[in-house]
């Protein structure tokens, strides 16, 4: 359930919609209902009712209870300019977090790379300034040292940094870890719950139970 929860949260609230709100085709509207459908039949043997509710909001008339598990769908090939742009937003928000600004104000943004790295970001400037809440894109070549004041993270062998950083202190590193471990805490107890109900072991397939064991395996190494 959480890696669906956070494909929601991430990939497609935080990346695919963003998009979206700048670029669309009239497919959009008909992908976007896809996803949510799917994403709520992942999520409804743990969350039945929510899902049940939320996917009548969107209009599906079949009952979550009785339709058919998702399928999974092989694609030919990865769009590996798409996910290049997509991880920048990501890398974007990693950065974000410690820099002091407002929510909505602009950074300048500077990425070193090839030169086809330059031509892929100069074909998307205008959507990766909106996406980024970048008002300019600085352009190094890989030779070429990085200006001082820029905070830089490593991207496959593209460097993405923004202007205006300061460092976290000690403290708030030490205060940031304690609330992840406390929240993986949790999150670990919650997925024992969901595991040890017979009315999920009754009704959730046995892959969904499989990765339910091994999710808590995962947390478990982490707070460990």
């Amino acid at each position: 359930m959480q890696e669906v929860i956070q494909f929601i949260r991430h990939d497609f609230c935080d990346r695919y919609v963003e998009i979206v709100k700048n670029e669309k085709s009239d497919l959009t509207p008909t992908v976007l209902l896809y996803v949510l459908g799917t994403s709520y039949k992942l999520l409804h043997p743990s969350l039945p009712f929510v899902t049940e509710k939320l996917r009548q909001l969107l209009g599906f008339d079949e009952m979550l209870m009785v339709s058919s598990w998702p399928t999974e769908i092989t694609l030919d090939q990865k769009n590996y300019r798409f996910n290049l742009l997509m991880d920048m937003i990501s890398q974007r928000r990693i950065l974000k977090q410690d820099l002091k600004q407002k929510p909505h104000e602009a950074v300048t943004l500077l990425v070193q790379g090839n030169k086809d790295i330059h031509l892929l970001i100069q074909e998307h400037e205008l959507l990766i300034k909106k996406l980024l809440h970048a008002d300019e894109v600085r352009f190094l070549a890989d030779t070429e040292e990085i200006p001082s004041g820029f905070q830089v993270s490593l991207l496959m062998d593209i460097k993405l940094g923004i202007q205006g950083v300061t460092t976290k202190d000690r403290k708030t590193n030490l205060s940031e870890l304690e609330k992840t471990i406390h929240e993986e805490e949790q999150f670990l107890q919650r997925l024992r719950l969901t595991i040890s109900s017979n009315d999920f072991l009754g009704k959730a397939p046995p892959e969904v139970v499989q990765e339910k064991k091994q999710k808590i395996e995962e947390v478990k190494s982490k707070i460990v």
